[in-house]
């Protein structure tokens, strides 16, 4: 079992500001794939998961930074 330190960061196209609560929820199928991947052992296994919000009005995504902490 893996256990990861996993940060989403959002470079959002404006400066409203989102609900980290709602953006979280959002990534729901992306943690499942890491799941499913490999790449965690369990979505149980994060120590935390902050949400960093950025503006990028050019190129708007989302990164996924996966640091794995500990078996």
């Amino acid at each position: 079992m893996r256990v990861a330190r996993v940060t989403a960061k959002f470079y959002l196209p404006d400066q409203r500001r989102r609900d980290p609560d709602n953006l979280l929820g959002s990534l729901k199928a992306a943690i499942d794939g890491l799941v499913d991947g490999g790449v965690i052992g369990d979505d149980r296994d994060f120590i935390h998961m902050p949400v960093e919000q950025y503006v990028d009005r050019a190129r708007p995504r989302v990164e996924i930074e996966v640091e794995e902490v500990g078996a």
